[in-house]
């Protein structure tokens, strides 16, 4: 669908086997993104029709919603090309998507008029970018007005639920509600009474990144609607400098890759200031339905805000193939094991996991090469782990048996491209810390999540006390349980590890012993606290991660397969008061035959 026409029909958009072979190894290619935005710029028009149809009962105070349709059908007929600039604002796909969704059963909660009614602001700005007089109503949510691109209007004395008159001449919009008047500036990025423009920011001069930045859109978090939190003239600046450095450093490294990156990124999102805790790693996000929004925390290290702009240019990418055709059957169960995620997933979060990591390992193994001394070793460090991570979330998805035939060529030809990748020569110590972060995450994951069921757990437990044989099909039963709220475990390990790729933790409780390197004092220091609290699911990470660096393979094998079953036989067999140590118990259940069992079982 290209026009708001009734008697426009959908456009077919054909994947070719050359832009699927693209994306497959990143979709950099600038003809590839620009199909991609032009697949949803179809799509957000159907949404708008969807949108429309909804609305056709009424929308309360408001005007009618065929008077906002004409109008943007004007504005599309006077300049097709401004209008789809304006149409594919960001935050316009996530509000009518979050719109549709919410009164698709009648029942929202809201009065329909005031979540459709945001229609009235699209066609609004629509027709002030043609030029174009017109006039209308919009919705007032808390006080404020949002045009979508532009900024918003504040009329602090309104109640929750308004509206305020609007109307358009020559390019310049006037709102008012009573007797309090807002007239936008001529450059909507500056502010003026009564009225916040979004930042514009900019970098670099070939290719250039255009964005803005969002503090203010009731739909810029991609979910439900949210607050405004207005930026500081110096937290402007800040980002504007990171911005410069992490786009310089791109051009720089992959220019290929900033090339796609400068038409799939359009508007940056400030995270809450207070969902900001974390000084060390930027938390990001991206919606299939927002193309060209990323949702991300203050960036303070320019290599990480560049990297961050490769995994969400991927998830916008993978995003718009999967509103496209189908990669996979997956049911919606979150069950799966994702490397870099502390709770269960399902198949569609974990290919888009997939994705966005393996342009993570690309972007680090690039800048491994380009740089020296401890930026060098973390970029190495970074790469190896995501490197690692994307293989076995790779394999989780495979094994998964729910690809569809064209998601197993698509995922097949990604994993050809990482074939060299393990042909590098990395440094011993940095594939060891690599190799700890990765096998901490798992087996705390499986710890956390993966729930033995009582007769795997009594039938181990009475194979111990009988002196065996195991009972392997006994054993093997067990559930993958997501929590009501996803526990943040991995940076237990992570960041511990992390800091000691270019400085040694001091050497004093059994975490940063481990990681120091060694592997046999660890150990018995895990040991003893288990012995102290069975359930100290830390101790039992630690436990299984020291047993392998030490040498203690049956032991490690079972505690890396399956440390829910050997920590859940231990708390039995404490209960019953004959309770061995708790590597005795690992080393008899890990034999080989069933340690493959137990790893197969993993994801």
């Amino acid at each position: 669908m290209t026009a708001l026409d009734d008697r426009s029909a959908p456009v077919a958009y054909r994947l070719s086997r050359e832009r699927l072979a693209d994306l497959a190894t990143g979709g950099d290619r600038p003809e590839t993104v620009r199909f991609l935005a032009e697949t949803q710029y179809s799509r957000r028009l159907l949404l708008l029709y969807e949108l429309r149809n909804r609305a056709s009962a009424g929308l309360g105070p408001l005007p009618p919603v065929d008077d906002a349709w004409d109008a943007m059908q004007r504005a599309q007929a006077h300049d097709p090309t401004t209008f789809e600039s304006v149409v594919m604002h960001p935050q316009i796909g996530n509000w009518a998507a979050y719109a549709v969704r919410r009164h698709l059963d009648g029942d929202a909660g809201e009065p329909s008029w005031f979540d459709l009614g945001q229609i009235h602001a699209v066609a609004l700005v629509a027709a002030a970018r043609a030029g174009q007089s017109w006039h209308t109503r919009v919705p007032l949510r808390d006080g404020r007005a949002t045009l979508p691109g532009l900024g918003q209007a504040r009329f602090g004395a309104a109640p929750p639920r308004a509206w305020a008159a609007a109307e358009t001449a020559c390019g310049q919009i006037r709102l008012s509600y009573r007797d309090v008047r807002v007239d936008v500036p001529e450059d909507p990025c500056r502010d003026g009474d009564g009225w916040w423009g979004l930042r514009c920011l900019s970098a670099g001069d070939g290719p250039v990144l255009r964005v803005v930045l969002d503090d203010l859109d009731f739909f810029r978090n991609l979910a439900d609607p949210v607050e405004p939190e207005r930026l500081t003239g110096d937290e402007v600046d800040h980002w504007q400098l990171m911005l410069e450095r992490a786009w310089d450093l791109l051009c720089r490294d992959d220019r290929t890759a900033a090339r796609a990156l400068a038409l799939a990124v359009s508007s940056l999102a400030p995270l809450a200031r207070a969902d900001q805790d974390d000084e060390y790693e930027i938390r990001s996000a991206s919606s299939a339905e927002a193309f060209g929004a990323v949702v991300l925390s203050t960036p303070h290290d320019a290599a990480d805000f560049a990297a961050t702009l490769v995994h969400e240019g991927r998830h916008i990418k993978l995003g718009c193939l999967m509103h496209l055709r189908d990669l996979h059957t997956d049911d919606g169960r979150s069950e799966l094991y994702a490397p870099w995620r502390d709770d269960p997933r399902p198949l569609g979060g974990l290919l888009q996991g997939v994705y966005a990591f393996h342009g993570i390992a690309a972007f680090y193994r690039n800048r491994a090469g380009v740089t020296e001394g401890a930026e060098r070793r973390s970029a190495l460090y970074t790469y190896a782990l995501t490197r690692s991570q994307t293989a076995e979330g790779l394999a989780v998805a495979r094994a998964s048996g729910l690809l569809t035939a064209l998601g197993r060529e698509f995922f097949d030809r990604l994993a050809e491209t990482m074939y060299p990748w393990f042909d590098d020569d990395l440094p011993a110590d940095i594939v060891r810390l690599a190799g700890l972060a990765t096998g901490a995450h798992r087996t705390t994951w499986l710890l956390r999540h993966r729930r033995p069921a009582a007769e795997a757990v009594t039938a181990l437990a009475d194979a111990w006390t009988a002196g065996g044989p195991i009972d392997r099909t006994a054993t093997g039963r067990a559930v993958v349980e997501p929590p009501a709220e996803t526990p943040e475990m991995s940076r237990t390990w992570s960041t511990p590890i992390r800091r000691a790729v270019n400085a040694p933790p001091p050497a004093d409780t059994p975490e940063p012993i481990l990681i120091a390197g060694d592997a046999e004092r660890a150990r018995v220091a895990f040991a003893r606290r288990i012995e102290s609290d069975p359930g100290d699911l830390v101790a039992w990470t630690g436990l299984a991660l020291a047993c392998a660096e030490a040498g203690a393979t049956e032991a490690a094998y079972a505690l890396a397969g399956r440390p829910d079953l050997i920590a859940a036989a231990y708390r039995l067999l404490r209960a019953r008061g004959a309770a061995p140590a708790p590597e005795a118990l690992a080393a008899w259940a890990g034999l080989e035959s069933l340690g493959d069992r137990w790893q197969r079982n993993v994801s």
